[in-house]
């Protein structure tokens, strides 16, 4: 979809991409947002020829606002269930090759909180305030998630060789 938006944005003028990005920002897709950005960084428009300075502050604070609001996308969702995972497994994997004993594979979950711990700052240092919030909801889930799995294939061994 990306791809689609580059090239409908390539076919535009530089006061319209201007326009895309200030004044009409509410009415385009973030797709094409981004689409718009990367046009006028490739073709190294300066956005100030075509507006004041006061005019561009007032679209940046608006833009401010909107990042504060962004919603946690379902995709965001999923990566967040999986990653935890995909720590784990990587480090366990390469403490595996290294020969390393049982103490340093289990370095893999406060790997993976610290990795959490860095996009959660990450978001909320970049305004993406509401979404960082999500964020960590989401991997209480998943660490809820995670702990069920445990128990049950615990309690499923437990069971089942008794």
């Amino acid at each position: 979809m990306t791809k689609d938006f580059t090239q409908v944005m390539s076919e535009r003028t530089d006061k319209q991409l201007v326009d895309i990005l200030t004044l009409k920002r509410d009415e385009y897709q973030p797709e094409a947002i981004f689409a718009a950005e990367k046009e006028i960084e490739h073709r190294q428009i300066n956005v100030e020829t075509f507006y004041s300075e006061v005019q561009i502050h007032e679209i940046q604070n608006s833009t401010q606002i909107d990042k504060a609001d962004m919603e946690f996308e379902w995709y965001h969702k999923i990566l967040t269930i999986f990653l935890p995972a995909t720590i784990i497994a990587v480090v366990t994997y390469l403490f595996n090759l290294l020969g390393q004993g049982p103490i340093l594979k289990a370095l893999g979950f406060p790997i993976m909180i610290l990795i959490h711990y860095a996009i959660h700052n990450r978001l909320k240092d970049t305004g993406y305030i509401k979404m960082a919030k999500d964020f960590l909801k989401w991997v209480n889930y998943t660490l809820y998630i995670y702990i069920g799995l445990i128990l049950v294939a615990g309690l499923s061994i437990y069971f089942f060789f008794m």
